[in-house]
């Protein structure tokens, strides 16, 4: 049985018909730019074979289309009609400005369903990650949104007492210009509103496994602050041992990897790397000498005045903390790869 042709890289394929180069030319054009484009990823993409996310980028790249605008053509070549539009209880059109309100849009493909959410608990003390699922529904609510809920199993405030089952009801939409999926949360009973932003991309028929993205909560506790956290959604639920691996992950970090010497030997002597990882860090690892200030110490009185709090600024400013945290590449990357080795979840949708 011939295998059917994936629909993007068909039209992928055609608008680098369209640049008029040869298979040669094109890869010695990307060459130029510094963009490594293989002839076997041509040969794929002639034959309508899914290449990976990096290579659509790159052939995109070279061909001076974005990603938005090639799939927002493809698209509206591409409208599916679809009976169940009709039994929509809310009529709308296919795009609200950028965004994407018909849940038959390619754009929605693979991602709706359960996740299950993890992410950092805001007590220092604790190890283990909060979870919860997160149901993204095709159906849309009142407010030009798409319906999600959200079941998070949060802390009681009393010692010893069960997890507390807490219910958001919300949205989420897709942007297709800012390539990202948003999405609200609310619980009228704790009076409380999340947000989670991740990054999409068109998979087609195939399904979201895992994703990393940001969200923004209030912290638990007496003093409700608000919080930043990197959260992991992903179809299989993660073991206590799978959480331990993860969390790697889900830490705000900048383009450095920095431990103290102290956890460095902790580390080591754990025996949880590899042989081989532990080699190469090793090989790779580089001693810096640090100054380590406690911020709380630099407390302002009413004597010190504005200088102190300027002084304060400008320490900070010099530190080597991040200016941001993004979710990238490398990250979504790392994490979709681990999620393949800790679960079964990916290979069953495989066969």
């Amino acid at each position: 049985m011939k295998e059917e042709k994936n629909h993007d890289m068909v039209e992928l394929y055609r608008r680098f018909e369209k640049a008029g180069l040869s298979h040669a030319a094109f890869c010695k054009k990307a060459e130029e730019m510094g963009i490594k484009i293989s002839p076997s990823t041509m040969t794929n993409l002639k034959n309508g074979v899914q290449i990976s996310g990096a290579s659509v980028k790159n052939v995109l790249k070279v061909l001076g289309i974005t990603r938005s605008e090639f799939y927002m053509d493809v698209d509206k070549e591409d409208n599916p009609k679809n009976p169940k539009n009709k039994k929509k209880t809310v009529i709308a059109e296919s795009s609200r400005g950028g965004f994407i309100v018909d849940s038959d849009d390619s754009a929605y493909y693979g991602y709706t369903g359960d996740f299950h959410a993890y992410f950092f608990h805001t007590q220092k003390e604790r190890k283990d990650l909060l979870h919860g699922i997160l149901h993204l529904s095709e159906e849309m609510n009142e407010h030009g949104f798409f319906k999600a809920t959200l079941k998070l199993y949060a802390d009681s405030v009393f010692p010893k007492s069960k997890p507390v089952e807490k219910n958001y009801t919300g949205g989420y939409i897709i942007s297709k210009p800012m390539l990202s999926v948003y999405c609200y949360l609310e619980d009228e009973d704790f009076g409380e509103i999340s947000f989670i932003v991740f990054e999409h991309f068109h998979i087609r028929k195939e399904i979201l496994h895992c994703k990393l993205g940001s969200a923004i909560t209030v912290s638990s506790g007496d003093q409700k602050m608000p919080t930043l956290h990197r959260i992991l959604l992903c179809r299989e639920e993660l073991s206590n041992e799978q959480m331990k691996i993860v969390r790697g992950q889900l830490r705000l970090n900048g383009p450095k990897i920095i431990i103290t010497k102290q956890k460095y030997k902790e580390l080591l002597e754990s025996n949880r790397l590899s042989e081989a990882f532990q080699n190469k860090l090793r090989e790779n690892v580089r001693l810096e000498s640090y100054y380590v200030v406690q911020e709380s110490l630099f407390i302002s009185d009413d004597t010190a005045g504005l200088d102190f709090e300027k002084s304060l600024s400008i320490l900070k400013d010099y530190s080597i903390a991040p200016q941001y945290n993004k979710v990238g590449k490398s990250s979504n990357t790392q994490m979709f790869e681990l999620y393949k080795q800790l679960t079964s979840h990916y290979k069953q949708n495989q066969d």
